[in-house]
Formats: C-alpha cells, sequence, structure tokens
C-alpha cells in the first residue's frame, strides 16, 4: 500500500524507560517513526514489547486497523492493554506524520 506515493513499513519496535515511563518507538524504512508513552511503568510491561514487535515488523504502519486487528487476533490485548494503547499511539502518530509528508509531496499546504 501506498500513500503520498511512497511505501512504508515497520523495521524496528524500541523501547525506553524515561523517568517512570516507558516509551515505545516504531522505526519505519522511510525514516518516519512514531511514539507512544505508557504512564506509570510496571516491571513486566517492558519484556512484553519484543512479542508484539515479532507481530507488528513489515506491516504497513497507515493502516492502523489492519495492525490493531492483527494483535487482537491473537488474542494479545489483554491483560498487556497499555503496551497495546502505546503501540496504537505510536501508530496514528506515523499516519499523521505520513499524511502531512505527502501534503508537502503533492504541494498542498495549510495556511
Amino acid at each position: 500500500m501506498t500513500k503520498g506515493g511512497v511505501n512504508i513499513k515497520i523495521t524496528d519496535v524500541k523501547s525506553a524507560i524515561i523517568s517512570s515511563n516507558i516509551v515505545i518507538r516504531l522505526v519505519t524504512d522511510k525514516g518516519i517513526d512514531g511514539y507512544g508513552e505508557i504512564e506509570e511503568n510496571k516491571d513486566f510491561l517492558k519484556p512484553l514489547i519484543p512479542y508484539y514487535k515479532d507481530m507488528i515488523l513489515g506491516c504497513y504502519p497507515i493502516n492502523v486497523e489492519f495492525v490493531m486487528r492483527r494483535i487482537w487476533r491473537a488474542n494479545a490485548f489483554k491483560p498487556w492493554g497499555k503496551v497495546v494503547s502505546s503501540i496504537e499511539m505510536a501508530l496514528w502518530d506515523i499516519a499523521g506524520k505520513d499524511s502531512v509528508k505527502a501534503a508537502q509531496w503533492e504541494g498542498r499546504r495549510r495556511d
């Protein structure tokens, strides 16, 4: 799938603990990264991120619904909803950033 004439895929999922929160970063092959945050970190959450990484690598991040259905079909929502929600935030972040790039590519802009 393309948006703005550009194919885009998730190539990596990274995470870091900043203050007391986990920040998830979805990396794409086109240099657009999306960020999501988990507030109130619990020790058992960060080790779960690689589990989701295997599910979403290679996916088209602009189709947020498709990626989220992949996670839901694997019954991977409960009991780790915070991790899944932060992944969804990062997907929407990429979708928003990609739409801005697409608008710039097509010569559209908002005044």
